[in-house]
């Protein structure tokens, strides 16, 4: 079996040294067909870790970071709609009430930009 057959049988890369030094000869001293062979195979062992750029770890950071100030905005919000709502519960003031309502549209828009923010970092 081939090193690209390996990897396509079983979804990931591994290694040219786990390849050629372990893999497959281990693969040529049994009697297992391809399929068999790469199903008994441990993926934790053998999966090929793709190593991240130093751009990769600065953007990650810069993600995180981002993340890290919305849920501060998050927190300052649902603070002042804490404060509004207590002093001024009784209040008939439109102005209030509007003001309320966008603090607690950022807070959907912030926590949407987290989800998206987390996904990329997946």
């Amino acid at each position: 079996m081939l090193k690209s057959e390996f990897e396509k049988l079983a979804g990931y890369s591994v290694s040219n040294e786990d390849y050629y030094d372990i893999l497959e000869p281990m693969y040529m001293a049994t009697d297992l067909d391809k399929k068999s062979f790469v199903d008994a195979v441990s993926r934790k062992r053998f999966e090929k870790k793709k190593e991240k750029s130093s751009e990769t770890l600065a953007l990650e950071r810069r993600i995180k970071e981002e993340i890290a100030s919305l849920e501060k905005e998050i927190q300052w919000n649902k603070k002042r709609i804490e404060f509004f709502e207590e002093f001024f519960s009784e209040t008939k003031d439109v102005s209030l009430k509007n003001t309320l309502k966008s603090y607690k549209k950022e807070i959907i828009l912030y926590r949407n930009k987290i989800k998206a923010l987390k996904w990329v970092l997946q």
